[in-house]
């Protein structure tokens, strides 16, 4: 179990104490990220002064709380200070999960539904495909690396990567003009 901190661990410190106290067999952290500050549109969020956008002000916007998940994710503040934007939100959601997450996915799995009844079949890999599977594997050990250090958006970004690629090898190898081919090529 793991818990942030944005300058407020002395607070956290005594609700673990408190928990400890109670004696009443609760999950223990037994991690504390501290990270910097998340701003809101150049500003300090602040509930009193209204500034910011909080989880009632976000279920009222009727946007799905994994789009807001992924952008605070991606932009949450390890290293420095971020700051939350509403167009900021807004690209996070067209550019990254709809136009390289979500294409990528939806490819991927119509081209399987379609060619293979979804089934992933033995396919023969060539110099193209190896250099692919090793640049998915350079990413995949940034986004272990990333996590274990505990560097939460650029673990993520490393997922978006290897989407991209994922989208930059399907449009280059066209595999659904390949699958209707002769045997050699759909095996290719």
């Amino acid at each position: 179990v793991s818990t942030q901190s944005t300058g407020s661990s002395g607070i956290n410190a005594e609700y673990g104490a408190s928990l400890i106290a109670a004696q009443d067999n609760y999950t223990m952290v037994n991690v504390l990220d501290g990270i910097e500050y998340l701003q809101y549109e150049g500003m300090k969020f602040s509930k009193s002064r209204g500034t910011g956008v909080f989880g009632d002000q976000c279920i009222e916007t009727n946007i799905p709380c994994d789009i807001f998940r992924c952008y605070l994710l991606l932009n949450r503040p390890e290293t420095s200070d971020t700051n939350f934007t509403w167009d900021g939100l807004a690209l996070t959601n067209n550019n990254i999960l709809l136009n390289n997450l979500g294409n990528f996915t939806l490819r991927a799995l119509t081209f399987c539904k379609n060619s293979f009844g979804s089934e992933i079949t033995k396919i023969t890999l060539n110099s193209e495909d190896e250099h692919f599977i090793a640049l998915v594997n350079t990413h995949l050990a940034a986004y272990y690396k990333h996590f274990e250090a505990r560097l939460f958006s650029r673990a993520f970004e490393s997922v978006f990567s290897i989407s991209k690629i994922g989208n930059q090898y399907l449009q280059y190898n066209t595999p659904w003009v390949l699958a209707k081919g002769s045997a050699f090529r759909t095996e290719r």
